[in-house]
């Protein structure tokens, strides 16, 4: 099977971060000021997108622009895609929170973690 090209790599990506917000491409077209049938052809790999656009996608997806292009995925194992699609669908989400909301989060993972290796056997630090 043929390798996707960077179009439709770039696609998948923007597909998949929107997707991880729980945002449409109605919703992502008016933010980025494109209509949606733009977004589907850029989501599709039918259009590339000038990097300006890229840039207003970046912000609305609520990621820096250099993660729209982080394609190595194929690379990894299926789990290692799944746990790295879960660390960025966290990251999309804890992106638009403030920092007294980060900190609070955080504390709660570390918690979590502590606890998890207790009941496993391991410890974390």
């Amino acid at each position: 099977m043929a390798k996707p090209d960077l179009k439709v790599k770039f696609g998948m990506r923007i597909r998949g971060l929107r997707e991880a917000l729980g945002m449409t491409q109605d919703e992502l077209a008016e933010k980025i000021g494109r209509g949606v049938d733009t977004v589907s052809n850029i989501e599709r790999g039918v259009y590339g997108t000038p990097i300006d656009v890229a840039g207003r996608i970046a912000a609305a997806l609520k990621v820096n622009l250099s993660e729209l292009f982080s394609f190595d995925d194929e690379a990894q194992p299926a789990a290692g895609r799944e746990h790295r699609r879960i660390v960025q669908s966290l990251t999309a989400i804890l992106n638009g929170l403030d920092m007294k909301s980060l900190l609070a989060i955080k504390e709660v993972i570390e918690a979590s973690v502590k606890l998890a290796g207790r009941r496993s056997g391991r410890s974390h630090r």
